[in-house]
């Protein structure tokens, strides 16, 4: 099917088969859960009123050995991806390599650090040698069950908040000082993607300059009715004021009421 019409999107609403749809998800962690549970926690959020499961794909869950690869089992990634479609849901596949997701490393595996140390999440090419070889790994089992080949998924997250998270365990930092690398960064995760058979829209909740003008690409971030971090300022990405500057739907990946309540830390 044509990507346009499989899935468009303007200022004001996403069309999926040529109908205006709300997507409404929540997300699911397939590696915390044994397979045989699958469809019934994606149906009982299907009854909650999601249309649309989002998930990450934890490298070192996948990978615990340069010389292994796991996608058997509980690890069938392609078999909860038809699961979904299954059950009548859109999926959103958050493809890393680091996903944070409070997994240690951002979901890095450990031998990668071995290797690199601090080159992991920059733009060296050894790092991105190993992140090419594990994207099209994933790419296999992602490019035939797209919407516009018949399958759930309508979007695809290159890296997870570059720019503003990084995490525990080797303590990876954010990314680079210097904004212009990271666009350089996320932009070839894009290059591998598009030229590999991926066509859905590209969701980007990471932080650069440009990144409004680029296209298939939608701008995503954490909405909270209060801070996410209690007490600090963090306007959520959707509002009036910015809905009226937009040309692209305001797209919130994780709606909550915040994580931390530092008045309660003594």
């Amino acid at each position: 099917m044509d990507l346009k019409k499989a899935i468009a999107f303007n200022k004001s609403y996403f069309s999926i088969a040529g109908t205006p749809t709300f997507i409404f998800g929540g997300d699911f962690c397939y590696a915390r859960c044994c397979r045989k549970f699958w469809e019934d926690r994606i149906l009982k959020l299907k009854q909650a009123g999601c249309n649309t499961i989002t998930f990450y794909i934890p490298w070192n869950y996948h990978q615990p050995a340069p010389d292994k690869l796991d996608f058997e089992g509980d690890k069938d990634l392609g078999f909860f991806i038809d699961t979904i479609g299954k059950c009548g849901m859109y999926a959103v596949v958050r493809m890393g390599p680091f996903v944070h997701g409070e997994w240690r490393n951002g979901g890095l595996p450990g031998w990668l650090f071995k290797r690199l140390g601090k080159k992991v999440r920059t733009n060296d090419p050894e790092y991105f040698k190993y992140t090419e070889a594990w994207y099209l790994k994933i790419i296999e089992i992602v490019k035939p069950r797209q919407i516009t080949k018949g399958g759930p998924v309508i979007m695809v997250q290159a890296e997870n908040e570059l720019g503003s998270a990084g995490c525990k365990g080797e303590d990876i930092k954010r990314g680079s000082e210097d904004p212009q690398e990271n666009r350089r960064h996320v932009l070839r995760y894009y290059r591998i993607l598009q030229e590999n058979g991926i066509e859905v829209p590209f969701l980007d909740i990471n932080k650069y300059p440009g990144k409004k003008e680029l296209k298939n690409v939608i701008s995503g971030g954490g909405g909270y009715l209060d801070s996410c971090f209690y007490g600090e300022i963090e306007p959520g990405p959707i509002s009036l004021e910015k809905y009226e500057k937009s040309q692209k739907p305001l797209f919130a990946i994780e709606a909550q009421g915040g994580m931390l309540d530092r008045k309660s830390v003594v």
